[in-house]
């Protein structure tokens, strides 16, 4: 199995999810997250398909990173996995390159950089001149019917 597709496969047990989340939001109430707490409760977020879980993980995974905590590297890797399932390729790349960076081996930050790729191609939306070929071609055809009309009018 391809090492990126390692991490969209990874299923979570959900008697971990809730046992986490309490362990979280105590910590959180008692007015300080451990970090290992945090990194394992943002990983358990990237999981979820729930748009605000993921905004949430990202958002730890980044604290994680600004702190230089003792998993930034993995944390780079979840960032980038947590940006490319939002679809926030932009920030995915930045996130590879900041990965390089630190471990400029890294095979799973080429492996990202592939699927990064991949993704921007397969949504590409048609670019300007694609927008302006389709403009002409709608004045061109509005001026032919107007043409036409003038023309029929006159008989």
């Amino acid at each position: 199995m391809d090492p990126v597709e390692n991490f969209f496969e990874q299923q979570v047990d959900p008697n971990l999810t809730k046992e986490l989340q309490c362990l979280y939001d105590q910590e959180l109430e008692d007015g300080s997250v451990n970090e290992d707490t945090k990194y394992q409760y943002a990983w358990l977020l990237t999981k979820s398909s729930d748009e605000k879980d993921l905004v949430l993980s990202a958002q730890l995974l980044k604290e994680l990173v600004e702190d230089d905590s003792d998993q930034t590297v993995e944390c780079l890797s979840h960032l980038i996995y947590v940006n490319i399932k939002m679809e926030n390729y932009n920030e995915a790349s930045k996130y590879c390159t900041w990965l390089l960076r630190r471990k400029p081996n890294s095979e799973d930050a080429r492996n990202f950089e592939k699927c990064i790729a991949a993704a921007i191609n397969e949504n590409k939306s048609p670019g300007y001149s694609s927008y302006l070929y389709a403009f002409a071609g709608i004045v061109v055809a509005c001026g032919i019917y107007k043409a036409c009309k003038i023309y029929v009018a006159s008989k």
